[in-house]
């Protein structure tokens, strides 16, 4: 049973796609949010504040 459980558990967090997250999985999503606040900080520590950042719509629809 701990196998199964370890099983969905990947399945959940890595694998499954969310259409709240643009059809990403949560792990993908999250790596990219992260990405982004970097991205920002970085802009920010040079600054350009005021900058408006818009996530790509995926084209893969």
């Amino acid at each position: 049973m701990k196998v199964d459980v370890a099983r969905y558990v990947k399945y959940y967090n890595v694998e499954r796609l969310r259409s709240a997250n643009g059809d990403q999985s949560p792990m993908a999503f999250e790596k990219q949010r992260e990405a982004s606040k970097k991205s920002a900080r970085v802009l920010l520590d040079q600054g350009m504040s005021g900058v408006v950042f818009i996530r790509p719509i995926s084209s893969e629809r």
